[in-house]
């Protein structure tokens, strides 16, 4: 009755001698260890398969070591059978019964080693989502400054233009042109002649707007000269920043602020914002570069629209330090004194679609507290609600590094 009931069990289980030979065997056993009953009764099972627990002790030295308690369990356990990561021996008991052998108890874990590797990639794809979500997010605020770079570019470019097809220039051709035809009397005509007599006057006066001609002209090359550098500044940011290849490394926060004020900037001196930094000292951090610069990008961009909608003056204060509370923790704030947040919308806020902006996608909040959350750290939100402007307050873990002062 006993044998029919173990034969029928959904575990495996081995009886051995004391020396390890198989004494019985029940199907779900020889399964797990590809074997056959015929040919594995009687034999060494060391022999016939590989056995051996985490710390590499084979199948015989375990039995020497086995006495009345169990050496196995779950927090020791032994790899056994045709592929040693599908199975696992619970338990190696020592059994009077058998004259000082084992049972061996196994059970099949190859559905939950593949559900762990699976979940494993999944967890990989998911941080590669993350990044590449982050990264998009950061390349639309790239793009989204480069363009209005762009757009000073191509108001200086007009303005240029027209300077040059307006400039006075053509003036001076017909100046010589008149001084020409009175080559052989040149004296006589600047002296008698009506027209002649105006012309050195006139010289002076169109020297005079030349002059000033070509520093409005050097001025508006020297503008589209700084924008072409401000470009390559928020692109070559962007590419440092894309290039990295290690999920958690130093950095500086004061660099990482200061990296999405950059990219920022094109979009915020249209606005006309005034920018305050209040930065303390800080060490360097143990960070997802790209991830925080995904979120201050993030929080600076959305003051900045923020503040385009308000009607006094226009200020943007970025703060860096350690938590009052806890000298663990990294502050970083971003402050405005734009239209505010309704506190109707506040408990919404980091929710993935909401937004109050008729362009907006309602993703970059809701990413940006996503990452902060993945590296061990909080965002949150305060505002006096509308019209009172508002305070994103960025927190993260402080984990020093070898280069950290």
């Amino acid at each position: 009755m006993l044998g029919t009931v173990i034969r029928s069990l959904a575990e495996g289980v081995c009886a051995l001698s004391a020396e390890g030979r198989v004494l019985f065997v029940n199907p779900e056993a020889l399964r797990l260890l590809c074997l056959e009953e015929g040919a594995c009764l009687g034999r060494p099972l060391a022999d016939l398969t590989p056995i051996r627990d985490a710390e590499g002790r084979s199948l015989p030295e375990l039995l020497r070591a086995c006495s009345e308690q169990a050496i196995g369990g779950e927090d020791s356990r032994l790899f056994v059978g045709c592929d040693q990561a599908a199975f696992v021996v619970f338990a190696l008991r020592s059994f009077h019964g058998l004259g000082g052998g084992a049972v061996l108890t196994i059970r099949d874990i190859s559905e939950r080693k593949r559900s762990e590797v699976e979940r494993a990639e999944l967890n990989a794809r998911l941080v590669t989502a993350s990044r590449q979500a982050g990264m998009a997010e950061v390349a639309i605020g790239v793009l989204h400054n480069v363009g209005n770079v762009l757009n000073s570019m191509n108001v200086s470019a007009s303005l240029i233009e027209a300077k040059v097809r307006d400039s006075r220039l053509k003036n001076l051709l017909k100046v010589t042109a008149m001084l020409d035809e009175h080559a052989g009397d040149l004296g006589a005509y600047l002296s008698t002649d009506e027209k002649g007599k105006q012309l050195p006057g006139y010289l002076t006066k169109l020297a005079t707007h030349l002059t000033a001609e070509q520093a409005d002209l050097c001025a508006e090359l020297d503008l589209l000269r700084k924008n072409v550098e401000h470009i390559k500044q928020i692109v070559a940011t962007q590419q440092s920043y894309a290039r990295s290849g290690a999920i958690l490394e130093a950095a500086n926060p004061i660099e990482l602020m200061d990296d999405a004020l950059r990219i920022n900037a094109s979009a915020l001196q249209k606005q006309r914002v005034e920018v305050e930094r209040r930065y303390g000292e800080v060490p360097l951090i143990d960070v997802d570069k790209h991830k925080v610069l995904q979120i201050l990008v993030n929080l600076v961009s959305n003051a900045g629209n923020a503040l385009d909608g308000a009607r006094r003056a226009r200020h943007l204060v970025l703060a860096i330090g350690r938590h009052p509370a806890d000298a663990g923790v990294l502050v970083m704030e971003v402050t405005d004194d734009g239209v505010g947040i309704a506190p109707e919308d506040m408990a919404r806020l980091f929710e993935h679609g909401f937004t109050t902006r008729a362009e907006g996608h309602g993703f970059g909040l809701h990413s940006a507290a996503n990452a902060a959350k993945a590296m061990k750290g909080s965002l949150r939100a305060r505002s006096a609600g509308k019209g009172s402007g508002a305070t994103f307050t960025l927190e993260l873990p402080i984990h020093r590094t070898s280069q950290a002062p």
